[in-house]
């Protein structure tokens, strides 16, 4: 038989045998609810963040802390609770509710301008927006606006001569239901601006601007009544003279409102009002790469060290296999401790470490060690020798394919170990904190009180992605165990 021949012959073979392995793993019921366990957190590691806009450590207070998620409003207990509101309040919007006069006008461009020319007369000048909604449920905890403003003038303000303009910008809200109005913003603009005006009705001035105490809660005052409501935007100019022709222009941009709900998205919030279907979907990917890379290394460092304790024997084999067992004697939680407080919080390292001295890799080599020590033996091996191949070749060419079935079953089941060992770092806050994971999450929540303020929508999530992940390998370790075990095998 040719080079080639023997080449196809070779190649032909290994797609039969993974033929073969593939039509026994779909027969095998615990493959196969592994692999559909195993596809459902790879969807949601490859394609969950693109569900969320959001950003797992930046995007906070996208609703009030520890709420429920919105379709728990259909479980006793959580019936009629205000949902999350958010709404644009673009330049064409808003409605002009007092009209300009010739010298101050309204031109609406990309952006709403406000446009003053003066002529050296003293007066003053004002203009009035609004903008109506509906909110038909139960007072929310906080309101917040953002409102792009830029103010540009050839004539600011000049204190000592009392000349110049002076802009002063306020907005309210009005409710419908009895007319009442309350302050959320109101300042005086002497310079030139380019900035947001920023409202949060937890700002403790606005309280106090509005005639209320401390203790009290201005978005429950404001939106006590469901109805309509009103924000009014209003512009004061007051041109004081003495600067000849002053200009001034004012450019509103888009107005993002939000009315903090107490319930949010799929999941819910966390203590910090953060997403937590987003930081769900966002921890499947460290969860992944801790259990793969931890595998890796687990037989990486194993074969090696089996092949060749197994293969040279003597000396050799005792050094390892006494190196071995003396990692395995090591305390696992206290060396990975010292490792991570020497090299530091990275993620890397945290692998490495749990790699080195917690997902026992002594025990893969030892296994490994008995299948080459019974292979070593056999007649191939004895005529590899004899045509001169060297013990290189011999380990890693002829010996090592032989142990396959075992590699790929020890490989499968160390990615568990590793995902607990690394999901169990991040509870006790020593995983990376840079990386949203599930054992970060499950750590915040326990810290932040979540089972006393029953938050099992931050609770859950974290601990089924975990086990769910881990009992997707489990399944396939089992499976692969059954096709590659003829102990195991069953008519």
């Amino acid at each position: 038989m040719g080079v080639s021949s023997y080449g196809r012959y070779r190649r032909q073979l290994l797609v039969e045998s993974i033929h073969h392995f593939w039509s026994r793993l779909r027969r095998n019921r615990k493959g196969l609810t592994g692999l559909f366990l195993l596809g459902v957190v790879l969807a949601l590691a490859v394609a969950g963040p693109l569900t969320t806009p959001f950003d797992p450590d930046r995007d906070t207070l996208l609703a009030d802390p520890v709420v429920p998620p919105e379709w728990a409003a259909i479980l006793p207990g959580y019936a009629g609770l205000p949902p999350n509101i958010q709404f644009r309040v673009d330049p064409g919007d808003w409605k002009i509710a007092s009209p300009a006069s010739q010298r101050l006008r309204v031109e609406s461009s990309g952006s709403l301008q406000l446009l003053y020319q003066g002529d050296g007369v003293k007066r003053s000048e004002s203009v009035e927006l609004s903008y109506a909604f509906t909110y038909d449920y139960r007072p929310p905890r906080a309101m917040t606006l953002k409102l792009p403003v830029t103010y540009v003038t050839d004539s600011p303000y000049n204190l000592v001569k009392q000349e110049g303009i002076r802009v002063r910008l306020s907005i309210n809200i009005t409710r419908g239901a009895d007319g009442r109005s309350f302050i959320l913003h109101d300042s005086r603009l002497l310079r030139p601006f380019n900035g947001t005006v920023n409202i949060n009705t937890q700002d403790q001035r606005l309280l106090q601007a509005n005639g209320f105490s401390l203790l009290d809660n201005l978005a429950e005052k404001i939106f006590e009544k469901p109805g309509a409501y009103t924000i009014r935007l209003r512009v004061l100019l007051d041109d004081l003279g003495g600067t000849g022709n002053p200009r001034a222009s004012m450019a509103v941009g888009s107005a993002e409102v939000r009315i903090r709900g107490r319930t949010f998205g799929l999941l819910g919030t966390d203590y910090l009002g953060r997403d937590v279907w987003t930081l769900f979907v966002y921890g499947a990917r460290p969860a992944l790469l801790a259990g793969v890379m931890v595998g890796l290394g687990v037989v990486g460092l194993g074969m090696v060290i089996g092949l060749i304790s197994g293969y040279r024997g003597g000396f050799t084999d005792r050094s390892l296999m006494f190196m071995g067992d003396t990692m395995t004697l090591l305390p696992t939680l206290p060396m990975i401790l010292l490792g991570i407080l020497i090299f530091g919080r990275n993620i890397w390292v945290s692998l490495a470490i749990v790699i080195i001295f917690g997902a026992g890799y002594a025990g893969v080599a030892r296994q490994l060690r008995a299948w080459v020590l019974s292979i070593k033996e056999r007649p191939f091996v004895e005529s590899a020798r004899a045509i001169g191949c060297s013990d290189t070749r011999i380990m890693f060419r002829y010996v090592l394919p032989q142990t396959a079935p075992f590699l790929l079953y020890a490989f499968v089941l160390a990615i568990p170990n590793g995902i607990f060992l690394v999901f169990a770092l991040e509870i006790l806050g020593l995983g990376d904190p840079k990386v949203p994971s599930w054992g970060r999450t499950l750590g915040e929540a326990w810290n932040g009180g979540a089972i006393l303020a029953n938050a099992w929508w931050w609770l859950t999530p974290p601990l089924i992605g975990v086990f769910m992940t881990a009992l997707a390998f489990i399944l396939i370790g089992y499976a692969l165990d059954e096709i590659v075990n003829p102990r195991l095998r069953t008519r």
